[in-house]
């Protein structure tokens, strides 16, 4: 990765990180600077605009995520309920870590969803893409109506992303895991 790729990459990551705490309207620029210990100009010369950072970032962690989920979908040795387990096992880490704040386009979409066309679509495009990415998993383990219960399951996963910030309890986890496999078989 060269120096330039390595800076705007810190500028995504420290981003993502105060945004997920403080929200993305209440980060700023000023914080920015001063947690990647760049000035304006370097950040504003990756990124035109506070928004353009902002949708960037969110664009990075859907890639990264949604990698993160093809691997674990196309892994040929796992059975369809090992493939759930892993997917809340990864999230169930997160939050025992003290890793987890909530959902990056949960958030952004409900400070943006009225503002900024392109954020608001990033955050859609990646919902939906799970959507896609659960129901190519169930189909590939044969599951009838996968779609539909793709659609369903993944109103279970985003509710307990919802809500494990605020309660931060991890039963919650096992909950929505067990919903989860009732709903897809």
């Amino acid at each position: 990765m060269s120096k330039k790729e390595e800076k705007r990459l810190k500028i995504i990551e420290v981003t993502a990180d105060l945004c997920i705490r403080n929200g993305y309207q209440g980060t700023s620029v000023d914080e920015l600077t001063s947690k990647t210990g760049f000035s304006k100009a370097t950040i504003y010369r990756y990124f035109n605009s506070k928004e353009c950072l902002i949708s960037e970032t969110l664009r990075h962690y859907a890639n990264k995520y949604s990698d993160s989920l093809k691997e674990l979908i196309n892994n040929p040795e796992l059975s369809l309920e090992q493939k759930v387990d892993e997917l809340f096992e990864r999230l169930r880490q997160l939050v025992v870590n003290d890793q987890f704040y909530g959902c990056y386009f949960q958030l952004a979409y409900s400070e943006f969803c009225n503002k900024d066309e392109d954020i608001a679509s990033t955050c859609t495009q990646y919902k939906q893409g799970r959507i896609d990415l659960i129901t190519e998993m169930l189909v590939k383990h044969h599951v009838d109506d996968a779609h539909l219960k793709a659609v369903k399951a993944e109103l279970i996963y985003s509710g307990l992303i919802a809500s494990l910030p605020i309660t931060k309890n991890t039963a919650l986890i096992d909950i929505a895991k067990e919903m989860y496999l009732r709903e897809i078989f």
